[in-house]
């Protein structure tokens, strides 16, 4: 769990060098249960390519960690997702869940967008 919440720490504190210590160079980002730009990005280069996409939508956006699970080599991120819509200015409010994949000390997956905390849960090999 530590490796997921340095990961976040390092994003929440735009540092970039120490969140890409972390993750593996070929890491998933796993955004294919996003109702924006959903889909799979790849490695760095797609790291910078969601991050790139995200911006594009959302004037802010925030994940705010609120609980953790371990579940092995997995975690699941419960967080309050804050933001606000760029073209439309529409707030969002509500709860998400991520959950993390790790191998080796590095997250090699991450897979976000979770609107169903159970569903996360699940996913991560844990029971609500």
């Amino acid at each position: 769990m530590e490796i997921v919440r340095n990961v976040l720490a390092a994003v929440e504190a735009d540092n970039r060098q120490a969140a890409l210590k972390l993750m593996d160079p070929d890491v998933v980002i796993d955004a294919t249960r996003n109702v924006f730009n959903p889909g799979t990005y790849v490695g760095i280069e797609g790291l910078d390519r969601w991050r790139a996409d995200t911006e594009e939508v959302w004037e802010v956006m925030q994940l705010k960690p609120i609980e953790f699970f371990d579940a092995g080599d997995r975690v699941v991120v419960i967080s309050q997702l804050v933001g606000k819509g760029k073209g439309s200015g529409v707030e969002v409010d509500r709860r998400s869940a991520q959950v993390a994949t790790i191998r080796r000390g590095r997250i090699v997956r991450w897979e976000i967008g979770y609107t169903n905390v159970a569903e996360a849960l699940e996913a991560a090999g844990l029971r609500d």
